[in-house]
């Protein structure tokens, strides 16, 4: 069974389009919901609209089943201080913050790579790919 959640109208649209969720549905990540426990939730390009992540997190993690994974994306912040919103109104993460929040969540077996994760103004962004499982 594979569901899609977003907020955007638009973005469930080209969703529907492609034929391959079971569920669409118009919702907020912070406050989403599900009846099913999870195997997996992904949110790539999603939490650079946050600054804390404790709320999310925790909420991401009563929708998966013990051992679901969570793989999702962040924009990186090296200062390890925890997170700042940037001029293009997006935040970046530390890891160690992102680290930090995701234990006090209740994940573990965190998995973090550093990668170019798109461009913007034909400069590159640096992300965090971060993979971890519901404890």
């Amino acid at each position: 069974h594979l569901a899609g959640y977003d907020l955007s109208a638009a973005m469930l649209a080209k969703a529907k389009e492609k034929s391959v969720y079971d569920l669409l549905g118009k919702a907020d990540i912070a406050t989403l919901r599900t009846e099913a426990a999870a195997d997996l939730v992904t949110a790539a390009d999603v939490l650079n609209y946050f600054g804390g992540l404790e709320t999310v997190f925790r909420n991401i993690r009563a929708m998966l089943r013990n051992g679901g994974i969570f793989a999702f994306t962040v924009e990186n912040w090296r200062d390890n201080q925890g997170f700042e919103l940037q001029d293009s109104r997006r935040y970046r993460h530390s890891e160690t913050y992102v680290r930090q929040a995701l234990e006090d969540a209740g994940f573990a077996e965190f998995q973090c790579a550093t990668a170019e994760l798109r461009r913007d103004r034909d400069e590159p962004v640096e992300g965090l790919i971060v993979t971890c499982r519901a404890a």
